[in-house]
């Protein structure tokens, strides 16, 4: 192997590492966000019913609603499709999804190991 050509294969993998350690922040900050999802959940059954709260329409955006049923949550399980659930279905789902997104950042935590060992190997066959 060329110097030329492994020094674009080092740059190859430096680009992949900083393309994996951007996708394991953006799921770090998902689990965090699913984190604080579960803990509103379990939390929403101490709300009294017919209270006001600000219920979020978009990013920054709320709208006062009320609180008529703190037992039952609709969740989007996608296609625009919504599903009702309680509130052990409703944290099942949150854990489920928290087990994909773990199991997605070991595979990426792994290929980043990989990658470092093959910029290690690269730069002691440079010598």
């Amino acid at each position: 192997m060329t110097q030329q050509e492994s020094e674009m294969q080092m740059q190859q993998c430096i680009q992949q590492i900083t393309y994996f350690q951007q996708q394991l922040q953006v799921i770090s900050e998902q689990l965090k966000k699913l984190d604080l999802v579960a803990k509103s959940v379990k939390e929403v059954k101490d709300v009294k019913l017919n209270s006001e709260i600000l219920a979020p329409l978009s990013n920054g955006i709320f709208v006062k609603a009320k609180i008529t049923d703190n037992k039952t949550f609709a969740i989007n399980s996608g296609a625009d499709i919504i599903l009702e659930k309680d509130e052990q279905g409703t944290i099942k789902m949150i854990e489920k999804q928290k087990k994909e997104l773990k199991s997605f950042s070991s595979e990426m935590e792994e290929e980043l190991h990989k990658l470092n060992s093959k910029i290690e190997q690269l730069q002691k066959s440079k010598k």
